[in-house]
């Protein structure tokens, strides 16, 4: 039996403590995950700049949490007029736009409205062409490297990348040059994956959980964690990580749209290992159609009326038809990545500051996917503390997080304030599947 009210009082944890060292079943409810806090990052988190450098220490007026938008659209494209005011609006900082389009149309209008350029496919003509331009903030070169069969050829790939990174960096030396890789951290992949993470100045990867439903665990073989983890491990946590969520369906592997709470979930299971920046994929277009791929916007057709892309004019598969239920499912994603990209604009400042250097216990009672089904980070803000925990299992769990010696006045951030009373340390929080707390904690004097 789960008691709601732990932690209530000083006496309440004495208690508990006690009957742990009877081995109750109360007690044994509960079982210690000695590895949900993420220590991770102690010394700084390295994040992109507003200028392109890259940074440890935060700075208010140059540090960038990075909020993007893959195949963003700018002006005239397909007998559809796009403004990119849309994406500043919803709360954007940062756009990927669709290579295809001119930068000279893309580029000048998202200064305008302060958004940050990550040009994809990028060449050392193009450097040339923005040299110095303060809007665009990095180049992408190549693309997802590692789902090729590690062979002879893929060491020619990544040569040929390294190659055009130097050949850009030597037109504009602080232009950081990266590639946009997936999760294939499996071998016979692994080492060649490790190497394409060294390579690159910001380390950028997707991994789209929402597929052949339903989804169990955000956790696995080429999990968020895993593949994070081992990022911030190949690079001695010296390098910024972006990542790509999940913003679209596909009949490809049957990806699917992920609800609110889906999406939720999967975003703060990215924060707690680290990332400085996130992009979503992708921007609903006639383009996102035609790769068999349904996007998010905030008014998502059905169909767009293209019935091929100039660029592919005999095209293997028709442009993609959404279903109204994915749809209605775009369209409500969209409002819930406003929702998600304003609490990113509270948090970017804390999430860029070091992780505390302060113990705490995390325990879970439920019957878990996962080894570790509660993830945990614990950040300074001013004299209070921060602390973000995900439930990366699609089922419902409790969880109890202890601070020996310290009591704090708990408040919950972005839902109902009102949360468990951690006057003495420690308390207890239901976690529905793929739930997150945003606990800020103010300590208590004494």
């Amino acid at each position: 039996m789960h008691n709601n009210n732990f932690g209530a009082s000083r006496s309440a944890a004495l208690l508990f403590g006690l009957l742990l060292f009877m081995g109750t079943p109360e007690a044994e409810e509960f079982r210690p995950l000695p590895d949900a806090p993420q220590r991770i990052y102690l010394g700084g988190v390295p994040h992109v700049g507003q200028d392109g450098g890259i940074l440890t220490d935060f700075d208010p007026a140059r540090s960038l949490f990075l909020i993007g938008i893959a195949h963003a659209l700018q002006g005239e494209f397909l007998g559809r007029r796009y403004d990119l005011g849309l994406l500043a609006r919803a709360g954007f900082n940062t756009i990927a736009p669709f290579q295809l389009q001119d930068p000279a149309v893309v580029v000048p209008r998202a200064a305008e409205l302060g958004l940050k350029v990550v040009w994809p496919y990028a060449t050392p003509d193009l450097a040339a062409r923005y040299k110095g331009d303060p809007g665009m903030l990095a180049f992408e070169v190549d693309h997802e490297p590692s789902m090729q069969w590690p062979d002879e050829s893929a060491g020619n790939r990544l040569s040929s990348f390294l190659a055009t990174k130097r050949a850009i960096q030597a037109i504009d030396p602080a232009r950081l040059v990266l590639t946009v890789n997936s999760p294939s951290i499996s071998p016979p992949r692994t080492e060649v994956w490790r190497a394409w993470s060294r390579a690159a100045d910001v380390h950028a990867q997707w991994k789209y959980p929402f597929m052949y439903p339903p989804a169990e665990s955000f956790a696995g073989e080429r999990g968020i964690a895993e593949t994070l983890a081992l990022a911030r491990m190949e690079n001695g946590e010296g390098k910024p990580l972006w990542w790509y969520a999940q913003g679209f369906a596909s009949p490809i592997f049957e990806w699917f749209l992920p609800n609110p709470g889906q999406a939720r979930g999967m975003l703060y299971a990215g924060l707690v290992q680290g990332i400085s920046g996130v992009f979503w994929f992708a921007f609903d277009s006639p383009v996102t159609r035609g790769g068999r791929v349904v996007g998010i916007a905030p008014d998502t057709p059905a169909d767009h009326g293209v019935a091929a892309l100039p660029y592919d004019p005999a095209p293997r598969y028709p442009p993609l038809v959404a279903t109204a239920a994915q749809a209605e499912a775009s369209r409500r994603l969209w409002q819930t990545v406003r929702i998600l990209n304003h609490e990113l604009s509270v948090l970017g400042p804390v999430l860029l500051q070091p992780t505390a250097d302060i113990p705490y216990r995390v325990a879970v009672s439920g019957e878990a996917k996962s080894p570790t089904p509660i993830r945990a980070l614990l950040k300074p803000d001013g004299a209070d503390l921060v602390l973000i925990a995900v439930n990366i299992d699609n089922v419902p769990l409790n969880a109890r997080f202890e601070f020996e010696g310290r009591g704090f006045a708990l408040a919950r951030l972005f839902e109902d304030p009102a949360g468990p009373d951690a006057g003495s340390g420690q308390w207890t929080d239901a976690f529905p599947p793929f739930g997150v707390r945003v606990y800020r904690l103010t300590p208590l004097p004494g």
